[in-house]
């Protein structure tokens, strides 16, 4: 798979559940853990989730980033409550969400 799908995958899933123990969420999305850890270091390295330790797990929780730039985009309150629900839904499917020039 490529890389970008393993940092737009984690992403969507922890801002949908709130947060998620690296190794469940690798059995969820059928990549292997060190491909997940991977991306999220990437995704805490930038900020966009942060990383916590329960006992022996790995727990990763939102901080910002899946919705950057989503203004410019939707300006209104609607428009962006709409493009929200559509990232959202693609990321859960699977799809990289990369924002297009």
């Amino acid at each position: 798979m490529p890389r970008a799908r393993y940092t737009s995958q984690p992403l969507g899933s922890v801002y949908r559940d709130g947060e998620a123990v690296v190794s469940d969420l690798a059995s969820r999305l059928g990549a292997r853990r060190e491909d997940i850890e991977d991306a999220i270091n990437s995704l805490a390295a930038r900020g966009y989730v942060e990383v916590s330790r329960e006992g022996n797990k790995r727990v990763v929780r939102y901080s910002k980033g899946l919705f950057r730039r989503l203004r410019e985009a939707a300006p209104s309150s609607e428009g962006r409550a709409l493009a929200r629900r559509v990232l959202l839904r693609y990321a859960g499917m699977g799809c990289v969400v990369a924002p297009a020039r």
